[in-house]
């Protein structure tokens, strides 16, 4: 995972050195996932996009004990297992005067939580806790399209875990 950061900062480092467009954007998905991204275009057209997207709705109940409590300790305490994704997306594809496609290929990164309520009130917000770890990695594919209006954006996305979405973001010219 740090070589897939160290990869990210560099792209981000070098990228905009060679490119006349720089945008970002903000979005909401039908999966409650909410995708930040920033693109860069060149002269060409072509354009290559950084996406993270993060779930709103975790599951988790109550106060984090993840660092306080093992995983398999007190499992009476156990209510309820569950997991969420968050996903890192690189975008590739052709940005024209009007519009933009791109296809998408990242990583989704499950994390698997275990909420628990302790019936003596001593641990979590009036009992309630949870507990995280991580879970599997796996690949996330996508598509957007979008419009660019007077420097604004409007995209559509769709993505393997995140559904399908909405983004709006400015876009920077730099020529």
């Amino acid at each position: 995972m740090k070589k897939l950061y160290l990869l990210f900062f560099f792209l981000t480092g070098l990228v905009p050195t060679y490119s006349q467009q720089m945008g970002m954007s903000l979005g909401l998905s039908s999966k409650l996932f909410l995708p930040l991204d920033i693109h860069y275009a060149g002269s060409n057209g072509f354009g290559i996009k950084f996406n993270f997207s993060n779930n709103l709705n975790k599951g988790t109940e109550g106060e984090d004990y993840t660092s306080t409590i093992n995983w398999d300790q007190f499992p009476e305490d156990h209510v309820k297992n569950g997991a969420y994704y968050t996903t890192y997306d690189l975008g590739l594809g052709k940005y024209f005067e009007n519009f933009y496609v791109l296809g998408m290929l990242g990583l989704a990164r499950e994390t698997l939580f275990r909420n628990c309520f302790d019936d003596f009130h001593i641990l979590g917000d009036n009992g309630y806790y949870y507990k995280q770890t991580a879970g599997s990695t796996d690949i996330n594919i996508g598509a957007e399209i979008g419009l660019i209006k007077n420097n604004f954006l409007f995209g559509i996305h769709a993505t393997r875990f995140t559904g399908i979405g909405i983004k709006i973001g400015y876009a920077f010219d730099f020529y």
